[in-house]
């Protein structure tokens, strides 16, 4: 019973760090102005404005850590700094140099938008959704929803969301926060590079990997009108994730 209270308060913690560390983010990505821009004013310092940026950045980074460590890294042996070529792992991207290309690929994409069009019409997305895959390596995939949503890339779709409206004329009637979104994932996976045969003594299903790719709506957040500033800074905020929708899969 003692065991059963002390994890039901652990989840209950990290519930609440997840909740608070997101609120954190929702305002100082929005400190500044809602979208982001080259302005001149963007020169200019206001101490203000940064001082609550630095300090909302700082309890985000050392909560975002703290997560991590009590999720992923506290049973692991520690070691010095050093790289490590995953690009094979899990069908996608670790930090290695592949991994180092498409964070420079995903920078490029959003200052570039910037610079050509000033402002962002194709956003990079994200989704999860529970698989059956963490229940044979819940110590690599995660115990439970707290830790198999950053831990299980079997769950995961990355997508990339393209604003149709956009590139279209001014007055044009096609629905302003309508998107096309291609996705990408990986499915079968329950170890690294490889699934294991055996795990614990047990006989480990024979699942296929494979890579996913999907075509699907999806809802661009920031072009939904409201009079409300908090409200407008939220949907900002959540444009990161894609709308639950029907989609194409191939």
């Amino acid at each position: 019973m003692k065991n059963k209270f002390l994890k039901f308060i652990q989840f209950s913690v990290y519930k609440i760090c997840i909740i608070l560390i997101s609120l954190f983010w929702v305002f100082s990505v929005n400190a500044g102005n809602s979208k982001f821009s080259f302005k001149p004013d963007s020169l200019n310092l206001h101490p203000k404005r940064f001082r609550n940026v630095l300090i909302c950045e700082g309890i985000a980074y050392v909560g975002s850590l703290s997560i991590l460590n009590e999720f992923w890294y506290k049973e692991y042996p520690r070691s010095s700094f050093h790289l490590f070529n995953d690009n094979a792992e899990w069908l996608q991207w670790g930090f290695s140099i592949g991994d180092f290309a498409a964070n420079t690929l995903g920078a490029a994409l959003a200052v570039g938008q910037e610079l050509a069009w000033n402002e962002q019409r194709i956003m990079l997305k994200w989704t999860y959704h529970s698989t059956k895959y963490s229940k044979y390596r819940p110590n690599l995939l995660g115990k439970d929803l707290t830790q198999t949503w950053l831990k299980d890339y079997n769950g995961q779709t990355c997508w990339l969301s393209v604003n149709l409206a956009s590139f279209l004329k001014q007055n044009s009637n096609f629905p302003k926060w309508l998107n096309i979104s291609a996705g990408y994932g990986a499915e079968g996976m329950i170890g690294a590079f490889k699934n294991p045969t055996i795990y614990n003594g047990a006989i480990m299903p024979d699942f296929v990997r494979y890579r996913k790719f999907y075509l699907s709506p999806d809802i661009d957040f920031t072009k939904i009108k409201t009079k409300s500033k908090f409200l407008k800074k939220v949907l900002i905020s959540l444009n990161f994730i894609k709308f639950p929708s029907p989609a194409l899969e191939f």
